[in-house]
């Protein structure tokens, strides 16, 4: 019932016409009205910085902020604040925050770095929130990324929607990182819009000179077994793992439906936790490292993209576990795969797991009864304190790692 107006003017009130652009500068004030009869319920004239107002109707707040994205002016305000909705009164103020202040029940999805990701705070108190790592359980700062884009992150319940090059999204429901809708390019305007369950695209990029494969009108649903591979922050893992999932040859990260971030290995699909993962015979690059990747189609049984994809021909892999040298037990799970055309007996080798031989002659066509049938192999009380080695005699595969502490 509350009409919401966020009013600037170039001029302060004796007259001077402002230039510089500078907070300072920027007069005018938030207000509110009543929506059926316009008559004025609140003004709030101090402090006006903003061109964006955002309204939780779960809290009753209203938010102000600026526009910060890589392709607006370099004086767009930056900024967030909290307001009452019902009298106006200020309830936080983060000058160092940058919009737009996008709302998802508790949370205020912001911005950093220019539009190019972003974090988020809690609608109450403004403190941004933390989330426990995947990976070590310790408590990092809650953050998406995309590569580039020129347009406005906007937001639904599930997706936060950008351009990333291509189109893009976050998945908020799973917490799973940034992926792409590869083949075309959202435009300068948004328009990635969320309608009730259909994502619908409008094509605002006639006049672009960017070169995209498709410029078209176009919709999406939900398709739970499609193939979507993901990137998430470029971080280094330092605190002791504690979950731990590996995925050789993959295309990107992923999680489960557990929780179990899968991160890839080599790197190819964007930023993902630095793990400090090597092989022997060492490398030069990523691309030296053998591997092999299938469609998950092609794989049956449940999460068939651990299994579609996997390295080969190395005779160690070394994966670090963290800064803490005090020793651990871990549950460890290895994931097989055979991706070529091959009888039982064609393809045995040995599995050495910290210095104990865990699997002495492993065929795995003969136990998984086939090419292209997935395997696993699980091992518990391994002790381990800063990496955990496996080593390799024969022509070995290897498609997924799990790492699991099982000391709580």
């Amino acid at each position: 019932g509350r009409l919401y107006l966020l009013d600037r003017t170039d001029k302060d009130p004796t007259g001077v016409l402002s230039i510089t652009g500078t907070r300072g500068s920027v007069y005018g004030s938030i207000a509110a009205h009543d929506l059926k009869s316009g008559k004025e319920l609140w003004k709030n004239p101090k402090g006006t910085f903003g061109t964006f107002l955002s309204y939780s109707s779960a809290h009753d707040i209203l938010l102000e902020s600026g526009l910060v994205t890589r392709d607006t002016l370099r004086d767009e305000a930056k900024g967030i604040r909290a307001l009452n909705a019902k009298d106006g009164q200020v309830m936080w103020n983060k000058p160092a925050y940058t919009g737009p202040a996008l709302v998802r029940g508790d949370w205020v999805l912001k911005t950093e770095n220019r539009g190019n990701g972003g974090t988020a705070c809690n609608i109450q108190t403004g403190e941004e929130i933390n989330v426990p790592d995947p990976i070590t359980g310790k408590p990092v700062l809650w953050k998406w990324e995309r590569t580039y884009g020129c347009n406005t992150p906007a937001a639904s319940q599930h997706l936060i929607l950008f351009r990333s090059g291509a189109a893009g999204f976050y998945d908020l429901c799973n917490e799973g990182g940034t992926s792409n809708l590869g083949g075309f390019r959202s435009s300068c305007t948004l328009n990635l819009i969320p309608a009730n369950g259909v994502l619908v695209a409008p094509d605002y990029t006639r006049t672009c000179v960017c070169n995209y494969q498709n410029q078209t009108s176009i919709a999406f649903v939900h398709w739970p077994d499609n193939e979507m591979w993901t990137f998430t922050t470029a971080r280094t893992i330092t605190a002791p793992v504690r979950n731990l999932g590996v995925n050789f040859g993959a295309p990107g990260s992923r999680k489960d439906d557990k929780g179990m971030l899968w991160v890839e290995f080599p790197r190819v699909g964007g930023p993902s936790p630095r793990l400090g993962i090597t092989t022997k015979p060492e490398r030069e690059s990523a691309d030296e490292i053998p591997t092999f990747r299938l469609h998950a189609s092609q794989v049956s049984g449940s999460q068939p993209w651990v299994y579609a994809s996997g390295i080969k021909g190395v005779e160690q892999i070394t994966v670090p576990l963290g800064s803490d040298k005090r020793p651990r037990n871990y549950t460890v799970r290895l994931h097989f795969l055979e991706p070529e055309a091959k009888k039982p007996g064609e393809r045995v080798f040995k599995v050495t797991l910290q210095d104990r031989t865990v699997l002495e002659a492993l065929d795995v066509v003969k136990e998984a009864g086939g090419t292209s049938r997935p395997l696993v192999k699980e091992f518990k009380g391994i002790a381990a304190s800063t990496e955990m080695v496996l080593k390799f005699d024969g022509p070995m595969i290897l498609s997924g790692l799990e790492v699991i502490v099982e000391e709580r």
